[in-house]
């Protein structure tokens, strides 16, 4: 497949950034919902880092496995397909954001490969056999 299909940096960081700010937005309503309903402070504070890194989990998997985009890939007009523009399993949306918090780990790495790399596929769809490509 042709890499003008794939989708380059800035629209996949720009995904990413909707993303997190659509995290952001619902773990604070999370956060003020759980306030209101729970009067111990010291079991939100424990419930929160646990509702957020669970939701944002499901977010991310549950998206790319059922539709292959998150909102913010719908929004940018790409999405994660596998190499062949399959649409991703369960287990594959799941290694995919395993992957994804590896490489996260060395972003300035992952960045830097990406800019080599003349299909544009960063280093976790590498490793999972995935690409992000352009829909429109």
């Amino acid at each position: 497949m042709s890499n003008e299909t794939n989708a380059g940096l800035l629209r996949r960081a720009a995904a990413y950034a909707i993303d997190v700010l659509f995290f952001c937005v619902t773990s604070i309503l999370f956060y003020l919902l759980l306030v209101a309903l729970i009067s111990d402070k010291l079991f939100v504070s424990i419930l929160i880092p646990l509702i957020c890194t669970l939701w944002f989990s499901f977010y991310f998997v549950y998206f790319h496995w059922k539709y292959g985009q998150t909102l913010g890939k719908r929004i940018m007009s790409i999405k994660a397909v596998n190499i062949d523009e399959s649409p991703l399993t369960l287990g594959t949306a799941f290694f995919r954001w395993l992957m994804t918090i590896v490489s996260l780990g060395f972003s300035v790495i992952t960045i830097f490969l990406l800019f080599l790399d003349k299909e544009r596929i960063i280093l976790h769809d590498k490793v999972v056999k995935t690409k992000v490509i352009n829909t429109k």
